[in-house]
């Protein structure tokens, strides 16, 4: 039961809006809520009070009908999320790293495209909780926007057996809000 993502939304509308610290104001570019699957290499996460190991994961997910307004126009329509990266260490209980993210146009209603390729990205989670802040280049109808932020705050469930409890995370189902601002 991830519940917590679409209220994640609404602050980040808020954030996105002005109410906030001077680091989250700009221009509001998009929000909306993904959900989606992530996979971790090898061994994958160890459990709960295990000794955390360096990983890695990708990950994939869509958004319902989001609205991006950017200098070059508006996209309405859902939105493809796809990215990779890892920690040096991290358990169960605890990460910090890095991860490239991928927003593109999935099912769009109003405007030909939009994409954000290869967002660079830092990433903190404890226990289930993610965080990520980043930025990159988002390109609507074939026009580039420079300096656009992504904000994420979600969660993510283990989905392979043991779960984190008894046995280590190599899979998990995830929802998120996230922000897009310049």
């Amino acid at each position: 039961m991830m519940r917590r993502p679409v209220a994640a939304a609404g602050v980040l509308l808020a954030l996105a809006l002005g109410a906030s610290p001077a680091s989250a104001a700009g221009d509001t570019v998009g929000v909306g809520v993904v959900t989606g699957l992530v996979s971790f290499s090898g061994a994958g996460v160890p459990a709960v009070g295990q000794n955390c190991i360096p990983t890695s994961f990708q990950f994939s997910g869509t958004s319902q009908p989001v609205i991006f307004s950017l200098p070059a126009g508006e996209y309405v329509g859902s939105v493809g999320v796809y990215g990779s990266g890892g920690s040096n260490c991290e358990n169960a209980g605890f990460a910090s790293g890095s991860v490239t993210v991928t927003v593109v146009s999935y099912a769009n209603i109003v405007g030909s495209g939009v994409s954000c390729p290869a967002m660079a990205e830092n990433y903190l989670r404890v226990g289930p909780n993610v965080l990520l802040q980043g930025s990159g280049d988002c390109t609507l109808d074939g026009r580039s926007t420079p300096g656009v932020q992504l904000l994420v705050d979600g969660e993510f469930a283990p989905s392979s057996v043991g779960q984190g409890v008894t046995g280590p995370i190599t899979g998990a189902v995830f929802a998120a809000g996230f922000a897009l601002l310049r």
